[in-house]
Formats: structure tokens, C-alpha cells, sequence
């Protein structure tokens, strides 16, 4: 995804753990399977494991509208489980076991947690969550596989994985008069140097698209102008002045064959 590996720097790194947050409707399913069937297009293993969502079956029919959504990968190379059950009958222990469990025996390059949201509800405290994340991390990180965990925004006090995850992404929706622009922050990228600020995307039949803003985008590449550029007069003798364009002289027969009267200054 070209425009989103812009905003972050190059893409994710590898064996980081990221939460991609956001209100319902904002397209965190969308982006978050997006990424997956791209890494399993490329023959790597994925692995999505659904908490309190929709079922399996609504998922994939609602995915299959989608240019990136690729049958012969699902149930091969796109793996999809629930670890409701897990986290109902044994808190985060049993989610966390459960997780361990199937990631190292599929070995995923890249691992999905959607539903959140109910992880953070069956932490009796902000420790219990925090616990959790770390030694989700210490997982993943050993086994090098990046993972992404979606949960909708709860609040504006800040909550423990915010500070424990390597990247934190943000969806949102602006209101523009009687339409809805599509939005996208990152507030943090470990590892990455990031495209700060919100920025536009869409969402179409090929998926998620991210449009980074332009005077980010230049901002961030630090280019200064070489030396040797070659410099083209416009025509306009006092106009190649103002621009800085006298040098143009020496490269350029044209500018110095103006006419003495087109030299003098205009006033």
C-alpha cells in the first residue's frame, strides 16, 4: 500500500506490535485484512484471531467485495480463528495461552487480534491488561511476527497499551459541511520516522488508499537543490532575474543575447 507505507515511514517493522484504533465504521477491519492478504499474496502466512465481532462468515462475505480479498488464501495462508471461548472461560491467561499456542504452530509472518475492546473489558485492572500486552510482546517479538490489534476509541484518558505498542494508528471521520472525510494519524512509530498529522484516505472496491498531505511528503525528504541543476529561461528576461535565474547565462545563450533594453531594470 504505496501511500501508506509513505505516511509511515517505510512501512511497519518487522516483529512490532501495533494498535490501530478507531469508532465503528472508520474501516479498521478493512485495513487491518487489507494488510494481511497482501502479506499472504506474497506466500507468508497470516493469522486473525476475533474476539466479540462479526462472524467468520459475515467477515469474509463483506471481504470478498474487495480487489485484495483472495479466496484461494483463506484456510491456507490466511488463517482465521475465534478466541472467544479462550477469554470468556479463562480471562487474558487463557486468550494469552491461546494465542501462544497456535502462533507457534503456524509460525505467522503476520498476526491480526481483532476485538480488542474485549481484552481491555476482561482486564480486572490496568495492570492485568498491561501484563498481558507485555507478555503478548515478548511473544511476538520472539517469534517475528508483527502483529496489529483493532479497538475502537474508548474515551480520551489515555490506557496502557497506548504507551506498551510500537505504533499507534488512528481512523477517524470529519464532518465537511453535509459530507464525511475519511482520516488518518499516527501518533506513534517506533523504529520508523513517520508523516505527522491527519491525513485523507479512501475506501473504494481496491481497498483502503491513503493520500499523504503533499507538504509533508516534500517536507520529510530534506533534498536540498544540487548545485549542478540544470536551469531553463522562461523567456521573460526580467522574470529569469526574479526567479534566480541568472546563472542561466552560462548554460543558456539565450539569456545573455537579450536585448540591452530588456536588461535595464523595470522599476
Amino acid at each position: 500500500m504505496p501511500g501508506f507505507d509513505t505516511l509511515l515511514g517505510g512501512g511497519l517493522v518487522e516483529a512490532g506490535l501495533y494498535l490501530l484504533e478507531g469508532h465503528a465504521g472508520t474501516g479498521k477491519t478493512i485495513l487491518a485484512n487489507q494488510i494481511a492478504f497482501n502479506v499472504a499474496r506474497a506466500g507468508k502466512r497470516v493469522l486473525v484471531i476475533t474476539l466479540i465481532a462479526e462472524s467468520h462468515g459475515k467477515l469474509l462475505e463483506h471481504l470478498r467485495g474487495f480487489d485484495f480479498f483472495d479466496q484461494q488464501a483463506v484456510a491456507d495462508r490466511y488463517v482465521l480463528l475465534s478466541g472467544f471461548n479462550d477469554i470468556v472461560d479463562q480471562g487474558l491467561d487463557g486468550l494469552l495461552q491461546f494465542i501462544s499456542t497456535t502462533v507457534h504452530e503456524l509460525h505467522p509472518t503476520l498476526f491480526v487480534l481483532d476485538g480488542f475492546a474485549t481484552a481491555r473489558e476482561y482486564g480486572e485492572s490496568p495492570r492485568d491488561l498491561a501484563k498481558f500486552l507485555h507478555a503478548l510482546n515478548a511473544l511476538v517479538t520472539a517469534m517475528g511476527c508483527t502483529t496489529i490489534l483493532l479497538a475502537p476509541i474508548s474515551g480520551t484518558d489515555p490506557h496502557p497499551e497506548h504507551t506498551l505498542v510500537d505504533g499507534l494508528i488512528e481512523l477517524s471521520q470529519a464532518r465537511s459541511g453535509l459530507r464525511r472525510a475519511r482520516e488518518i494519524e499516527i501518533h506513534k512509530m517506533r523504529g520508523g520516522k513517520h508523516l505527522t498529522g491527519q491525513h485523507v484516505f479512501t475506501i473504494r472496491s481496491g481497498g483502503v488508499r491513503v493520500y499523504p498531505r503533499l507538504e509533508t511528503v516534500i517536507g520529510a525528504q530534506d533534498v536540498e537543490p544540487g548545485e549542478d541543476r540544470e536551469l531553463v529561461s522562461t523567456g521573460i528576461p526580467r522574470l529569469d532575474e526574479i526567479v534566480g535565474a541568472g546563472s542561466c547565462a552560462a548554460r543558456r545563450p539565450a539569456c545573455s543575447a537579450r536585448p540591452a533594453s530588456a536588461r535595464r531594470s523595470s522599476g
